[in-house]
């Protein structure tokens, strides 16, 4: 049998007319989906990323230069002591028996010039002032400023019988203001002590001690003691050992 040419070329035109029939959109491209590579976090653990608020300090001090800025609203600086202990001894005990003596009488004016000490990390500093006996009893807090770091006048808050290096650290007498800054040119810093006790009671005459402790970074900072002799004469002390922090101290009891 003889099979013309006519019968072969059928199936080929109906395959035209089928593919023709199913429309332009049988010829249009199919899309490739393209796959996305994983980013790769080079983060570990919680380390800051750029870009995000509150992992640096735009307004981070640099050395010996004062600003306005409170240490209490600081980011802690590289060489701050940030893990402090959350744990104090109790209030050491006396080491000498309390004073007995009469009433006192007058008032007792104190100054001291703080300087920004090498070790300071910040433009401002907290402070605190206070009274204990020959014996080590705690009197009473003469003035205080500090507010988010006053955790770290543990000498202060450890005297008066208060957990020091805590977040809950408070005044134990209840006064106490924000931190200040350093000022450009050194300026004194002049409180006086009524010779009472924290109840409100004259204090007996006989020896005492005026503490300070400031600091200008997440650490105990530095410290300095002056004892005084209260009594019917009076009397007059300094302490100029400190060149930087605690400096050109003067204690004066007037009768």
């Amino acid at each position: 049998m003889k099979i013309s040419r006519s019968h072969l070329s059928i199936p080929g035109a109906a395959l035209c007319l089928g593919l023709l029939s199913c429309g332009a959109d049988a010829f249009k491209p199919i899309p490739v989906e393209k796959s996305t590579p994983a980013s790769s976090d080079t983060t570990t653990g919680s380390s800051p990323q750029a870009g995000k608020s509150g992992d640096t300090n735009s307004n981070a001090p640099s050395g010996g230069t004062a600003g306005n800025q409170t240490a209490d609203t600081q980011n802690p600086q590289p060489g701050a002591d940030n893990t402090a202990p959350n744990t104090v001894a109790p209030p050491p005990a006396p080491t000498a028996p309390a004073p007995s003596g009469a009433a006192s009488t007058g008032t007792v004016a104190l100054s001291f010039t703080p300087i920004r000490y090498p070790a300071a990390n910040y433009p401002a500093f907290v402070y605190a002032i206070w009274v204990t006996d020959s014996g080590g009893r705690y009197v009473k807090t003469i003035d205080a400023r500090a507010a988010t770091r006053i955790r770290y006048l543990n000498l202060w808050l450890t005297a008066a019988g208060v957990a020091a290096n805590t977040a809950t650290a408070q005044n134990p007498d209840g006064n106490t203001g924000a931190s200040i800054s350093f000022p450009g040119t050194p300026a004194a810093i002049a409180k006086t002590w009524d010779l009472k006790d924290k109840a409100g009671v004259a204090v007996p005459q006989g020896n005492y001690i005026i503490n300070f402790q400031m600091t200008s970074a997440n650490n105990a900072g530095v410290n300095l003691q002056v004892p005084i002799t209260i009594g019917p004469a009076g009397a007059t002390k300094a302490d100029t050992s400190q060149t930087t922090g605690i400096t050109a101290v003067s204690v004066k009891h007037t009768p």
